[in-house]
């Protein structure tokens, strides 16, 4: 039977997010098998990852208020140790990636790339991908710090703040973006990069966080047109060229965000129209399930080098070259890969989440019997 809205508000699931979030793992599939500067490419790197901060904003829950600001930094920090527990994770098995296969095995890279890649971690740049889950993570504590101070102040003063940061710092990194890339030291160039694109990524989550009451009864009564919101995005991809939020390029600021917004709500009108049909809904709620594995693993790892390609070369150089072909057998290889890592990475990453919650719980019994010496000695 399919679910009504009730049902859904019930279950506090918003069909069409995870609709429009497997929509953008896909995309982000796609784009990485896109050549760079091309129109294809752009129209999808024109919203598809702010697809995802936007929602990530929607879904996220206000945190109880604190007085102290140590407490709210401490409880903003521990609402998103998931995702920080990623990150060092999955920078970690990067890392013992690049030796054994990059450098050990196949000669690709050497120790001063290695060298870089723990650079990269500890600055917050991220490796390859890896960007992007440091960067939600970040998005989404600024949220959380910004809204425990300016949550008196309503939707429209947060939507005010998100549309003028986003236009502000995309037209700083536009502006950064060539001097980065003109001889400026890696030292510098990795921890500017990820402070910016962080500051242009976070209002997209604020935008998400302070509509996230208006958004599913929103796209539910408009599902039908919101769809047509992409001419938008078509149109303005001949005019504007590529948009690459990792790279600092952002095109035209005001532009750039008119079609990350239509690119999102068309999105999500596409998820509200394909939430109730249920073969789709079974696949794609599989895929949103699994959207942070599989944007992880399905680049950096060279499946397609390794696996895709070879498979596909069995059958014809056409299917080889196809890149049709390559993403529908990549996201398919993705099931069983997600089958068998998936489980042991949460049982590692659950391990270490644990050990470190015993620490700070040690550490901070520990401050709390000196403070109370202390107080007892005064």
């Amino acid at each position: 039977m399919n679910k009504t809205p009730a049902h859904a508000a019930i279950s506090r699931r918003v069909p069409c997010y995870d609709m429009a979030r497997a929509i953008g793992i896909m995309l982000v599939v796609l784009g990485h098998s896109l050549a760079m500067d091309t129109y294809p490419r752009a129209l999808v790197y024109s919203f598809h990852i702010p697809l995802f901060f936007f929602i990530s904003g929607a879904v996220m829950k206000p945190l109880p208020r604190h007085n102290r600001t140590r407490q709210r930094f401490r409880s903003t920090i521990a609402a998103e140790s998931k995702l920080l527990s990623y990150y060092i994770f999955y920078s970690f098995s990067f890392i013992i990636f690049d030796i054994v296969v990059r450098v050990l095995n196949i000669h690709q890279m050497t120790f001063v790339n290695i060298f870089w890649d723990c650079y990269q971690t500890v600055v917050l740049y991220g490796i390859n991908v890896l960007w992007f889950l440091i960067t939600l993570a970040l998005a989404k504590i600024i949220t959380h710090i910004v809204d425990s101070y300016t949550s008196h102040y309503g939707t429209l003063f947060h939507l005010a703040i998100s549309i003028f940061a986003y236009l502000f710092f995309a037209t700083v990194g536009n502006i950064v973006n060539p001097l980065l890339a003109n001889g400026i030291s890696q030292w510098i160039s990795y921890p500017i990069n990820a402070l910016l694109q962080t500051c242009t990524m976070t209002p997209f989550v604020i935008m998400g966080f302070s509509l996230r009451q208006f958004i599913p009864k929103f796209i539910h009564h408009w599902r039908r047109p919101l769809p047509l919101l992409f001419i938008i995005n078509i149109v303005c991809c001949f005019r504007f060229g590529a948009i690459d939020y990792h790279m600092l390029r952002s095109a035209f600021p005001p532009v750039s965000l008119i079609m990350a917004v239509c690119g999102i709500f068309a999105t999500l009108g596409i998820g509200e129209l394909i939430a109730y049909i249920y073969p789709i809904r079974t696949i794609m709620n599989w895929y949103s399930q699994h959207s942070l594995f599989i944007m992880v693993t399905h680049e950096y790892p060279l499946i397609k080098t390794f696996i895709v390609s070879p498979l596909l070369s069995l059958f014809s150089e056409t299917a080889a070259n196809s890149i049709t072909a390559q993403v529908i057998t990549l996201l398919i290889l993705e099931i069983p890969i997600c089958a068998i890592l998936m489980p042991l990475t949460d049982i590692c990453i659950a391990y270490c989440r644990t050990q470190w919650r015993q620490l700070t719980e040690n550490n901070g019994k520990h401050h709390a019997s000196r403070h109370g010496v202390h107080q007892r000695i005064l």
